[in-house]
């Protein structure tokens, strides 16, 4: 495992990148048409150092594609045209289509279109850049949840025979770095999957997928707060699904209070209404899944009504109708 390692994501201070086109949002990097984000200077500390590996996480199925070209270089700057240029300026005018070739021979680097894992042992430097360009398509977007570069360089070279190390011309050194990047990244999960089955550390669709996987069909959109909480007591929520304790305590966990049940509604035997407040429902779509989860927590046989009460217990909505968005923005009120 390699222990030295810079990562980007959008969570991060990006004040000493360049950003054009990208904005940061829920921890991952938007990147619209013209996209385009150059690095700071990372620094290994020691000359000469053949770096690693980038890991870049993107979900899938995107409308579009990125290129990422790493660079490398002992020096901050290159004889460009005669003149002692910083490598700042050199990656701006690589990035607005000026060859590197035309440029310097100070400088090593590679290029990707769209990967996950890209092999970095062909540059060789203390210093290090790396450059996305983003091309989505039909005004779409491309996002990337986190780029991660690791150095220095590993080889499974090292576990060959000598006489194999010695005959390579470099192209068993380039597979190997391919295999070795994969494989590496699936030895971090395997060792991190305990993570995502630990309530207290799984997030995003980990955490999401912990809820399903107890019956419980929530949406994200509930928050990580809220789905910890009803996965931690999902085991008694399904045991006593379909009795009112349960259909009481879920919707305390996701509303925060308790709603009020009121048996025989209506003069309907079969009938009960449960009262919440309007004010703790987000918006329309949460409303959706209480309707719903109303529906699958209740007892087989019964009518169950939702009511929408104002502070202070006038009826907002008596029914099973569900609200829009909209009608939550603009305080609509439907009877």
């Amino acid at each position: 495992m390699n222990d030295k390692y810079y990562v980007f994501t959008g969570d991060m201070e990006l004040s000493d990148a360049r950003l054009v086109n990208v904005k940061t949002q829920d921890g991952a990097l938007v990147f619209s048409d013209g996209g385009l984000f150059i690095s700071p200077c990372l620094d290994s500390g020691a000359g000469d150092t053949v770096w690693d590996v980038a890991e870049i996480g993107f979900p899938p199925a995107q409308n579009g594609y990125f290129c990422f070209t790493a660079f490398a270089s002992d020096r901050l700057s290159a004889d460009v045209g005669g003149q002692q240029a910083p490598f700042e300026q050199i990656l701006e005018e690589i990035a607005a289509g000026r060859k590197l070739s035309d440029m310097t021979s100070d400088i090593t680097a590679v290029r990707f279109i769209s990967p996950d894992t890209a092999p970095l042992h062909r540059i060789r430097g203390r210093y290090a850049w790396f450059i996305v360009e983003a091309f989505p398509e039909n005004g779409g977007v491309i996002m990337l949840d986190s780029i991660r570069i690791t150095y220095p360089f590993r080889s499974y070279m090292n576990a060959l025979p000598e006489i194999i190390r010695r005959t390579d011309n470099g192209n068993l050194t380039s597979l190997l770095a391919m295999y070795r990047a994969v494989f590496d990244k699936l030895d971090r999960r395997i060792v991190d999957m305990g993570g995502e089955l630990d309530i207290d550390l799984a997030r995003g669709e980990a955490l999401h997928r912990l809820v399903s996987w107890q019956g419980i069909p929530l949406s994200d959109f509930w928050g990580e707060d809220i789905l910890r909480s009803v996965t931690r007591e999902s085991a008694w929520l399904i045991r006593r699904k379909g009795t009112k304790a349960a259909l009481s305590r879920l919707f305390e966990l996701l509303l925060g209070e308790a709603p009020v049940i009121e048996e025989n509604s209506g003069g309907d035997p079969f009938g009960f209404t449960v009262r919440v407040k309007y004010s703790l429902i987000p918006d329309g779509a949460h409303h959706r899944e209480l309707l719903y989860l109303l529906g699958e927590f209740s007892p087989a046989g019964t009518s169950p009504r939702l009511r929408l009460d104002k502070d202070g217990g006038a009826p907002v909505l008596d029914g099973t109708t569900t609200l829009c968005d909209e009608e939550f923005d603009s305080g609509i009120i439907l009877d």
